[in-house]
């Protein structure tokens, strides 16, 4: 901090990086929540992709990331008879695609109009179903696993704790997020919906964390940065969760 003050220069930057990441965040907001990933999608804010009109961002692409978290959720369909898999938040369903099997009914939900009449066409004929609902707000499909893969992090802790109640009537849950694991590590700060993640607030959504409190096993740990991970949990439906 002391370094910052000495240079003016970098502090100005510092406080308009701030300014900037505030005006966003009050922007996003204000909004409804599907408005909120639509316009994500429409300004590519996450990413693009040279052949397809929407991208979920790096998380979906990186190999690294997406090939050890499909390697061990298909194991894990394997090993518990997983029959029906619901897909919260799906994105691009450039993760989702490589879990399809002929044995296994699929059925996914994203929250933005356009992406889901776009999935629908473009994986037509394969064994998966495209619904267009608010995880929040809506009742969702049963099944017995549901997967979210970074997904809870773009909300707030109201809006979380809305959807980990509905997770109980499943039998597992595999969450995945993008966390802060650096020094002066704190978890669960609170944010509104929008693009950006906790990681800035060294911080990040851990689910066995205050105000959550769910029994969350481990399942994966992959490194995104020096200072980040990727962090996959299996929750199952016993789990209680606050009111």
């Amino acid at each position: 901090m002391k370094n910052i003050i000495k240079n003016p220069v970098t502090l100005t930057r510092a406080l308009k990086s701030r300014l900037r990441a505030w005006r966003i965040r009050l922007f996003y907001r204000q909004l409804p929540v599907q408005e909120v990933f639509s316009k994500i999608y429409r300004s590519n804010t996450w990413g693009s992709h040279a052949d397809r009109p929407f991208c979920s961002g790096e998380g979906s692409t990186r190999e690294g990331l997406v090939g050890p978290y499909c390697d061990k959720v298909r194991a894990f369909i394997q090993s518990q008879n997983i029959r029906h898999v619901v897909d919260l938040g799906c994105g691009d369903f450039g993760v989702g695609s490589r879990l399809l099997a002929p044995d296994l009914r699929y059925t996914t939900i994203d929250i933005v109009p356009d992406l889901v009449e776009y999935n629908r066409k473009r994986f037509a004929g394969m064994s998966v179903e495209f619904k267009c609902l608010n995880i929040i707000d809506d009742e969702l499909p049963k099944g017995d696993l549901c997967l979210v893969r970074q997904v809870l992090q773009h909300l707030s802790n109201a809006e979380i704790l809305r959807i980990l109640n509905k997770l109980r009537a499943y039998r597992f849950a595999i969450v995945t997020e993008h966390v802060y694991s650096g020094p002066g590590w704190h978890p669960n700060v609170d944010k509104p919906h929008g693009p950006g993640t906790r990681i800035p607030a060294r911080s990040g959504v851990f689910l066995d964390a205050p105000p959550f409190y769910c029994d969350a096993e481990t399942l994966m740990e992959l490194p995104v940065t020096t200072n980040s991970m990727l962090c996959t949990v299996v929750i199952n439906g016993e789990h209680e969760v606050p009111e």
